[in-house]
């Protein structure tokens, strides 16, 4: 193989620095830095005892910086790598020959092997899911309507409601024979911790009270919306996953006590009946769509660079032949047992 660099590399870096080409340099930056080359660089090195000469060097074409062995390294990329790891361009031109020549002993040791078409293809991959992320950013800014849709989606962080916490005592009706029993019961309870400011206190004088053969359930519940969303104010609460709600009604009248300590009536749902705590009121948030332009960019971006993706792949799918074994859980039942 054969490394020649132009002695007028300087001026043409210089120049490229103003047209650095970053998709074209992402490409060639991702086929040549292949994870196993130096290994099969001293490998080939170690075990070919027979020097090579490298042909005499040729006059390169403008805006060419380098040529190892047939590939050509533009000085737009050699630009761009010593702007993008913030080294000298005689560093990054160094660089960039040196993983070319590994790359090349690279391609050498495994051609005619599945690694090589494996390696070569997933550095095509990585260059290709690169330049569908610089895509997603040349459509310009967030977008209102993105914007809108994210932050609807990230409503707990950045467009919820006044939401309460509070603690309930219910007598359960599970049948429609039970209700006018539930609802003297739950009228006792309401009777029994009246004034009871202190969710402890509630709770002790809520259980004592007797329901007779009707179940009572007393427990603290998450913060709700008026309009039943559960809330769970902690970003790394796992709950947050999936969404949840509460009876509209239940949830309405829990936001409705007015002050901390409060109770509520009796409420009725269609679990039965119950006395509510009010226990804590926090107050909403709200971002602008303006305050989120840069702060959600990174995740508008990379739905658009998903989105781009999932429109290839289904034009990819539709246009390229794909076979595949029928019997393909059997076929790799029997690779990873191997022999």
């Amino acid at each position: 193989m054969s490394a020649f660099v132009d002695r007028n590399a300087q001026a043409a870096i210089a120049v490229a620095r103003v047209k650095c080409d970053v998709v074209r340099g992402l490409v060639s930056s991702a086929y040549l830095s292949l994870t196993s080359a130096l290994v099969w660089a001293v490998a080939s090195a170690c075990s070919d005892p027979t020097p090579r000469t490298a042909p005499v060097a040729q006059q390169l074409k403008p805006g060419i910086v380098a040529r190892v062995a047939q590939h050509d390294v533009e000085a737009s990329f050699v630009a761009s790598v010593a702007s993008k790891r913030g080294i000298s361009v005689a560093t990054a031109s160094q660089w960039v020959v040196s993983e070319a020549l590994f790359a090349e002993a690279a391609e050498d040791g495994l051609r005619g092997s599945g690694l090589f078409d494996v390696s070569r293809r997933s550095a095509h991959a990585r260059a290709l899911l690169q330049e569908l992320q610089a895509a997603a950013k040349r459509m310009g800014p967030p977008t209102d309507a993105e914007l809108e849709k994210l932050r609807s989606e990230l409503w707990m962080d950045f467009d919820r409601p006044v939401c309460v916490r509070v603690g309930h005592a219910v007598v359960l009706t599970k049948n429609p024979a039970d209700d006018s029993a539930a609802k003297a019961a739950a009228e006792r309870i309401a009777l029994a911790t009246r004034g009871v400011t202190d969710p402890g206190k509630f709770w002790e004088l809520a259980n004592a009270v007797d329901t007779g053969p009707l179940e009572k359930r007393i427990e603290g519940l998450p913060h709700m919306t008026a309009d039943g969303r559960a809330v769970f104010l902690d970003p790394a609460d796992p709950r947050r996953q999936q969404a949840s709600t509460f009876d509209v009604g239940f949830a309405k009248a829990a936001n409705a006590i007015e002050a901390v300590g409060q109770q509520s009536g009796v409420v009725q749902s269609p679990f039965g009946y119950h006395v509510i705590l009010l226990i804590e009121r926090v107050a909403p948030q709200h971002y602008e769509l303006v305050s989120l332009r840069s702060r959600l960019a990174p995740q508008i971006y990379d739905r658009r660079s998903k989105q781009l993706l999932t429109e290839l792949l289904t034009r990819l799918e539709r246009e390229t032949p794909v076979e595949r074994a029928r019997n393909i859980d059997e076929l790799t039942a029997v690779v990873a047992r191997g022999p």
